[in-house]
């Protein structure tokens, strides 16, 4: 830990982070960056001065963004560095599953099989997102993903009522 209570990334998480931001899919450049360890509130704050004027300041905390909107608030995200908080960050979790709910199901499900090994990481991701009304699809139940990634089986009330 530093002195302003930030936590940095060890050598195995900064290297699956760079392997992530990498990737071709605008799901896979979120990056474990925002789904173990979301950025301080300083950070989300320069992000945002920093922004494309294009982006709307309230995307990440809206319903509908498109693909595209998303795609130019990635991409001129500043070079943050190992340094990363403790604390989530809620505009920051809504865009996490703006962009995550612009994808297509299989998308998604490649997504949660990258996240990492930490089945305890995907249970939280995937109850966040099962939270979210717009983020329902007739395709996939949340049951069902959490079977495939995590290997034990839920209730059935989330699988008829809880959809990604």
């Amino acid at each position: 830990m530093t002195d302003d209570g930030r936590q940095r990334f060890d050598d195995v998480e900064l290297s699956r982070v760079r392997m992530l931001a990498g990737s071709p899919d605008l799901a896979m450049r979120l990056s474990l960056a925002e789904i173990r360890h979301p950025l301080p509130d300083d950070v989300w704050q320069k992000l945002m001065r920093d922004r494309d004027p294009r982006v709307p300041t309230a995307m990440a905390g809206q319903p509908g963004a498109t693909t595209r909107q998303l795609e130019q608030l990635v991409a001129i995200r500043p070079a943050l560095g190992p340094v990363v908080g403790q604390h989530e960050h809620a505009p920051l979790r809504y865009l996490r599953l703006r962009i995550v709910s612009s994808t297509d199901s299989r998308i998604r499900e490649r997504f949660l099989a990258k996240v990492g090994a930490d089945a305890a990481d995907r249970r939280v991701f995937l109850r966040e997102t099962a939270r979210l009304a717009h983020l329902k699809d007739h395709k996939t139940t949340l049951g069902e993903i959490w079977d495939r990634v995590d290997g034990s089986p839920q209730p059935q009330r989330e699988r008829s009522t809880d959809r990604l």
